[in-house]
């Protein structure tokens, strides 16, 4: 399996660290009516990070980085590194002020066909932020491929061939795991979330088969 140094340890804290700061010095974050706005302060994250990315990381390890490269990905941000490691960002942000939050990650057959390749890697950057008193304040950072989320918090959404989500954003856990180990844990979790889908679309036929049989012998 591939590995990249980005996600060294120390690589990664000083990425996440590097990022946290240049949020919590971003002005924009002052301005209230944006502040009262998940959809303003997403926006603005994204942007601030599509400027600010390729900086945050430890020199020599960004290779190719442009935000027309980034808009052609199936995600937020995209970049190669040194080894020709081709990464997509799908950007979340999550005020923890709120009790409930379930963000949709990415399609299951979209990222099966994407990991045939070792050297891709989807990455979650997960940017968490608390509201008080008017106030905006960044909590957090974390930057990690998908492999890394435990299918402790993870579920999946019935959407096309089956959308995995953040079952509550509140509850985030991570573990250094093998991409081989997390994608058969994946099929695990598919094996018992599509016969459902079909059970429900079942009592779905035979309840329009009802209505229709009304209505067929409703008189006209």
């Amino acid at each position: 399996m591939i590995h990249s140094k980005i996600f060294e340890a120390d690589n990664k804290t000083s990425f996440e660290n590097n990022l946290l700061n240049k949020l919590r010095n971003c002005k924009e974050f002052t301005d209230k009516r944006v502040i009262r706005s998940p959809r303003a302060v997403g926006d603005i994250v994204q942007d601030v990070i599509g400027e600010e990315l390729p900086d945050c990381f430890p020199q020599g390890l960004i290779a190719d980085y442009s935000a027309e490269f980034a808009r052609r990905a199936m995600a937020d941000v995209a970049f190669c590194d040194v080894d020709k490691n081709y990464f997509v960002v799908d950007i979340k942000t999550h005020n923890k002020s709120t009790k409930f939050n379930m963000p949709n990650i990415t399609s299951v057959e979209r990222l099966s066909r994407f990991y045939e390749d070792d050297t891709n890697f989807f990455v979650v950057l997960l940017v968490e932020y608390d509201v008080e008193d008017d106030e905006l304040v960044f909590t957090n950072v974390s930057f990690n491929p998908i492999e890394y989320f435990s299918w402790d918090c993870l579920t999946i959404g019935a959407l096309g061939w089956g959308q995995i989500q953040i079952a509550n954003a509140n509850y985030i856990k991570t573990e250094i795991s093998l991409r081989k180990d997390w994608m058969l844990e994946l099929c695990d979790v598919l094996d018992i979330f599509y016969p459902k889908e079909i059970e429900k679309i079942s009592k779905r036929l035979t309840r329009f088969k009802e209505v229709r049989e009304f209505w067929e012998q409703k008189n006209d």
